[in-house]
């Protein structure tokens, strides 16, 4: 029954809808076709985190700015990873520190509060990548990845952040 709304979505719409479903949760990723960017609807269906299509990175990912709901983040840019906890207060991003092809990847994880409107920037993959994975009970799992094959997985209890800025 979804790929029937999907197509009828797809042929009413502009753009293109994916629904993803983990266990209890199910998180919208909504494509522009247009203009590559991507739309990440939190799960109370309050806030809408951007990922404004930048550039990509030669033989590698597409790169983004970021807004969610009227915030902005500069010039800043991330990849395509989005997580949303299921209380919509956190939203959990993969931020680049580079763009150069010689120096990457290096990227790292960056937290929002939308609520207080801060931001959090965590743990750095330095040739690597960090890949929000999931937010329970106040706990956000994220990997690691590094070339070849190699993981390493992250446990970060939100509430125990200090390092909380202003956005």
């Amino acid at each position: 029954k979804w790929g029937v709304l999907l197509s009828i979505l797809r042929n009413r719409c502009d753009a293109l809808f994916s629904l993803a479903f983990f266990k209890n949760s199910c998180y919208y990723l909504i494509m522009d076709k247009s203009i590559n960017d991507l739309f990440y609807k939190s799960g109370n269906g309050e806030h809408i985190s951007h990922l404004i299509f930048v550039y990509e990175i030669r033989h590698g990912p597409p790169y983004f700015r970021l807004k969610i709901d009227d915030l902005e983040f500069g010039s800043r840019i991330f990849g395509v990873n989005c997580l949303w906890s299921s209380d919509s207060r956190y939203c959990a991003f993969q931020q680049w520190l580079t763009t150069e092809y010689s120096e990457g990847p290096r990227t790292r994880l960056f937290v929002v509060d939308i609520i207080d409107k801060v931001e959090y920037s965590g743990e750095i993959a330095e040739k690597g990548f960090v890949e929000p994975v999931q937010f329970k009970d106040g706990i956000l799992k994220y990997n690691l990845e590094f070339y070849p094959a190699i993981k390493k997985e992250r446990i970060l209890e939100v509430s125990e952040i200090t390092e909380w800025d202003p956005i």
